[in-house]
């Protein structure tokens, strides 16, 4: 920065005596530098979102059938109204449920499959890349990268191949992709009785609308919607229409 403030005679004055001068010239980041950043910065956003969303969800797990009981209240008087509002509740708690359990089978399945395809390429540690894979799927996009590119590692490192690098870090990004948008989005759509094509766009707009939270929080509450769509009558025909 001292040379390139200097004035351009005394610049060229240690080259006329003979001296060997390195001009640097300015590096520009590349899209891929950029993409990296935002992706870790993204990243970093959800390590520290992360412990606000596991007190805010302990609290509401202490607080038991509290804010049942007062939105019971709020409803009314009328009988009807209440055991429509407590059936409501109740499927929305049901979906929920459905939707922990399609991520756990998605991410067993995936698990499983790494594993096996690991073991038949010759990967040293196949079992604990599949795990790994398998429990960060859970993150969207951030933990099929970071699996991808540790495996990616550990296999080069293992055979100096960089086309057995690539070949393992295809294998976890196609059975990723596989899991993650045709059997778990296949799964889904039939416990919530969303068509599967409604279930991707809304997913993709939640992503657009929050990022990686809305990745993992679309399709509950794409669920969440159709049961209110349901048992609310201004609101089923948009239930017809997310319906398969």
């Amino acid at each position: 920065l001292q040379d390139a403030a200097l004035p351009p005679e005394q610049l060229a004055a240690p080259a006329a005596k003979g001296a060997h001068v390195v001009v640097a010239s300015p590096e520009h980041s590349t899209w891929l530098e950029d993409y990296t950043l935002r992706q870790s910065a993204q990243a970093l956003t959800i390590l520290v979102q992360l412990p606000i969303v596991l007190l805010l969800a302990y609290f509401l797990l202490a607080s038991g059938g509290h804010f049942r009981r007062k939105l019971v209240k709020f409803v009314g008087p009328s009988l009807a109204s209440k055991r429509e509002l407590v059936r409501l509740v109740d499927d929305v708690d049901v979906q929920v449920q459905y939707y922990l359990l399609t991520v756990a089978t998605t991410n067993a399945v995936l698990a499983l499959a790494c594993w096996l395809a690991f073991w038949a390429m010759g990967l040293e540690a196949p079992g604990a890349w599949g795990l790994a894979a398998g429990v960060l799927h859970t993150v969207p996009y951030v933990g099929t990268a970071l699996v991808t590119v540790a495996c990616a590692t550990a296999a080069f490192l293992q055979t100096d191949s960089p086309m057995f690098a690539l070949g393992i870090a295809a294998i976890s990004v196609g059975f990723a992709t596989l899991t993650g948008y045709g059997f778990q989005m296949w799964m889904q759509s039939r416990m919530a009785r969303v068509h599967s094509a409604v279930l991707f766009i809304g997913v993709l707009f939640f992503a657009w609308l929050w990022g990686m939270w809305g990745l993992l929080l679309g399709a509950p509450l794409i669920a969440i919607i159709k049961v209110v769509c349901d048992h609310v009558a201004a609101l089923r025909r948009v239930g017809e229409l997310l319906a398969p």
